[in-house]
């Protein structure tokens, strides 16, 4: 869930299917974008703009959908599911981030309701509560 929203937001998927689509620039722009998210996630996005690759890039298979969850569960055929994508990286530093209060609500409670305090836990810890902008101007 957090996953598909941080890559939603960086590839709104209408407007990225429109520039997976597009000729030029714009297209070549965008998969070279969905290429520096995955790389430090070490794997290689399947369908890059390479004669041999097929995918959710290419511009004759674009499929913004397809390509925003790619990045969050990683290569379809990886030893576990999802062990290159996003979602299992956040999933493994929340886990290990709140690891003793996991545990605490795994000792304290078991079946749906533990998955409902673990599910608050995580919605607590990564909403925003309180907002602040600063705008700076200056006049020369």
């Amino acid at each position: 869930m957090i996953g598909n929203a941080i890559v939603d937001g960086y590839f709104p998927p209408a407007a990225t299917q429109r520039s997976l689509e597009s000729q030029g620039l714009s297209h070549e722009l965008t998969v070279s974008q969905y290429e520096r998210m995955v790389k430090p996630l070490e794997y290689e996005f399947t369908g890059t703009t390479a004669p041999a690759h097929h995918g959710p890039l290419k511009r004759e298979e674009a499929n913004a959908v397809e390509a925003n969850a790619q990045v969050v569960r990683g290569i379809a055929d990886a030893d576990t599911f999802g062990r290159s994508g996003l979602g299992h990286w956040l999933g493994e530093d929340l886990q290990t981030a709140l690891a003793d209060e996991i545990a605490t609500i795994e000792e304290q409670y078991d079946g749906k309701r533990r998955d409902e305090e673990i599910a608050a836990l995580l919605a607590d810890e990564v909403s925003t509560d309180e907002v602040t902008i600063t705008i700076q101007t200056w006049y020369v």
